[in-house]
């Protein structure tokens, strides 16, 4: 894969809180911390994986990424430029240069227009005058041809609408439209987690060869590890708004710290009998977003809780000189 020793996205310190309100007047009596603090890099070319249980706010970040919703707090600096403080020009061009995949295949196209019409509207909303060739339809016409081969469909499928295909085909229209800018990045939420288990490795070897041959960077979330294995160069374990453990794949997989991220891992199938090993498991619920436990977030189901995980929250920092491991643990 390719890679450089720049960054092209930074989070630091990222949060995002919604307001629940209540009565007549909607006053604010709390809020939902669904990211509480979130920092990570990502290399060009390089691919991270965003890792946790439904609710944890994987998805949340991705959209406060974007300015789809308003961050609270923090700073996200994408290709040298402050996102959360960009005005529109410069965060129209970011939405350029960052695409999304969608999770769900059937839900994210629209069922009253064409594949050439799905495929080719980023380039109607985002072109300008200086653009003239972008806004013909000769030249979106063979741009959406051009990137339905690429993703392992037929150019004669323009004209047909999304209920002629199968799930896995609506998600490679899905990723045709997120190349058709020609992005720096492309953020994919859960892109696979909705399809058949045969049709998720097609998936996945097609994202793989566009990133080979168009050298794009990825923030994949899931909550597969298998699959984020498979796919990520790096891997970032979030619980409840927080990240709590984050490292290189090989490292993560092979030498995992938290005891949050060593029960998901005994979590993934082993066809083998020789790999299987016993299940780490853990009780109780996830507790709630608007309460959060105090201290550390994962106390009132971890094994190893000690006085000090429930009073005080523990900083993510590196494990070993040099590591690059990073872990959110009294006990470790």
């Amino acid at each position: 894969m390719a890679g450089t020793n720049d960054y092209l996205l930074t989070v630091d310190n990222l949060k995002t809180y919604f307001a629940i309100r209540k009565g007549l007047l909607r006053r604010t009596v709390g809020y939902i911390k669904a990211v509480d603090g979130v920092s990570f890099k990502v290399r060009s070319g390089r691919v991270l994986g965003l890792v946790g249980e439904s609710g944890c706010g994987k998805t949340t970040v991705a959209r406060t990424l974007l300015r789809l919703v308003p961050a609270t707090a923090g700073r996200v600096v994408f290709d040298q430029t402050d996102v959360l403080s960009a005005n529109k020009p410069e965060l129209r061009r970011i939405r350029r240069e960052i695409s999304l995949i969608f999770q769900d295949p059937y839900g994210s196209l629209n069922p009253r227009m064409t594949v050439g019409d799905i495929v080719g509207e980023p380039l109607k909303i985002h072109s300008s005058a200086a653009r003239q060739a972008v806004r013909s339809r000769a030249y979106k016409m063979q741009r959406v041809a051009t990137l339905l081969s690429k993703v392992g469909l037929s150019p004669e499928h323009i004209n047909r609408y999304p209920h002629e295909f199968s799930g896995g085909q609506r998600q490679r229209i899905g990723i045709a439209r997120a190349l058709v800018l020609e992005p720096k990045m492309i953020i994919c939420d859960e892109p696979v987690s909705a399809l058949d288990v045969s049709i998720q490795s097609q998936i996945l070897n097609l994202l793989k060869d566009l990133q080979d041959e168009f050298g794009l960077t990825f923030v994949f979330i899931a909550h597969d590890l298998a699959v984020v294995q498979f796919f990520c160069d790096a891997v970032a374990v979030m619980y409840m708004g927080r990240i709590v453990e984050q490292a290189d794949s090989e490292q993560l997989y092979q030498n995992a710290l938290h005891p949050y991220t060593q029960a998901l891992l005994s979590a993934i199938p082993q066809v083998a009998p020789a790999h299987r090993g016993q299940r780490e498991a853990f009780g109780g619920e996830v507790p709630s977003a608007v309460t959060p436990p105090s201290g550390c977030r994962f106390h009132p189901r971890c094994p190893l809780a000690e006085t000090k995980c429930r009073r005080e929250v523990p900083p993510l920092q590196e494990k070993g000189p040099k590591t690059g491991h990073l872990v959110a643990c009294w006990q470790r």
